[in-house]
């Protein structure tokens, strides 16, 4: 969060941030695992979980035993409901079937599908990090965002980092609708990952507005938003 002056944005501690939390050794072994099948391996607060175009569809969890174990499905509903039609022990050729039926969903042209509404965000950091170049970057990646998401259904900003076309240390957020917090989320993301990196905002055209952006521009280090239409449309930064 920041607190506001006559000229500038000012950051200020933000006491809802999570502490950073490592994965955990006996959790990073499953990683290979996540990546063979297709997925991108994500760490976000302690928790490694696979993404496919943004959409969580794996996650490792403890064991009843103590020990760490990967369950398959899209939440925690599905990763309940796939236990029980398939058992607890994950097999890569189940966790391959799920992330072609998910990518095949998440693409240009696809119908609506419930799998393609949720995390539109993550649709857009994936599709960014592809091309980089459509924020002005030359390479980005996921990184981990100020505080932790709740589930899948909630609306957060998600959050990737790199270095920008100019050479310098990039942090760029991402998000789909109209929200008035996110550049104090962002804010929150650079002071997390390098205080001195440049910062900037994307999301669809349509959802930059003059109040957002002049928040933005506010910041002690000010930062810019980049329109970015879900699903690679060209990008068009806002002035």
């Amino acid at each position: 969060m920041f607190a506001v002056d006559s000229s500038t944005a000012v950051s200020a501690a933000t006491p809802s941030l999570a502490k950073a939390v490592e994965v955990s050794v006996a959790d990073e072994m499953f990683a290979a695992f996540i990546k063979s099948s297709g997925a991108e391996v994500i760490r976000e607060h302690g928790v490694m979980s696979g993404e496919v175009v943004g959409l969580e569809v794996c996650r490792v969890v403890p064991g009843e035993s103590g020990d760490s174990r990967i369950e398959i499905g899209v939440g925690v509903h599905d990763r309940e409901t796939f236990q029980l039609v398939h058992g607890q022990t994950a097999t890569i050729e189940s966790l391959r079937r799920v992330v072609t039926e998910v990518a095949a969903r998440r693409v240009v042209g696809a119908q609506v599908h419930p799998l393609n509404q949720l995390a539109r965000e993550r649709i857009l950091r994936h599709v960014v990090c592809q091309s980089p170049n459509l924020v002005g970057a030359q390479s980005l990646s996921s990184a981990q965002p100020p505080s932790r998401r709740r589930n899948l259904k909630e609306i957060v900003p998600c959050v990737a980092s790199g270095i920008s076309q100019t050479g310098q240390k990039v942090v760029v957020i991402f998000s789909v609708g109209i929200d008035p917090d996110v550049v104090a989320f962002g804010a929150d993301a650079r002071e997390q990952i390098n205080s001195n990196a440049e910062l900037v905002f994307a999301c669809p055209t349509r959802d930059i507005v003059p109040a957002v952006t002049r928040l933005a521009e506010m910041l002690n280090k000010p930062a810019r938003f980049v329109g970015v239409d879900i699903l690679g449309a060209q990008a068009q930064p806002q002035v």
